[in-house]
């Protein structure tokens, strides 16, 4: 990945910086400034804040690319997975993430997958709020 992480499927259980085209499924960026300008450091602590949370597994990390793959169980289906990415850029001085089910579930007739009541953006939302950190806002400031 390089500058971008994907955006989320249409109708699935997701939240992502990148799902611009789904007002429910977009998440803004994080700016990690209201606790440290380093860039490093910011990594670090995005790090650590992921692998102590005890319901996430890294299973991958590239310190140069800055980006971060975690995995999950996921609420809805049970027994399903769920992929928690976060991608920070130096440069912005921000950290761009996505949350998202890898598989749906569906109750027949329904086109629409079952909800996971929000668990995704909780999960980033709990995460943002262990870091101290801030949610970019519209303004860019």
């Amino acid at each position: 990945r390089t500058q971008r992480l994907y955006a989320c499927q249409t109708l699935a259980n997701c939240v992502s910086v990148s799902a611009i085209k789904n007002p429910s499924q977009f998440g803004a960026p994080w700016d990690y400034t209201s606790s440290t300008k380093d860039a490093e450091e910011a990594w670090k602590a995005l790090k650590k804040a992921v692998k102590e949370d005890a319901t996430l597994r890294v299973v991958e990390e590239d310190d140069g690319k800055k980006y971060l793959h975690a995995i999950t169980p996921s609420k809805v289906p049970q027994k399903g997975v769920d992929d928690v990415e976060f991608l920070l850029i130096p440069s912005e001085k921000i950290v761009t993430y996505r949350s998202a089910s890898r598989s749906n579930a569906y109750v027949y007739p329904y086109q629409t997958a079952i909800s996971d009541g929000g668990n995704n953006k909780k999960r980033m939302k709990e995460i943002l709020a262990r870091l101290g950190w801030v949610e970019l806002n519209y303004a860019g400031d």
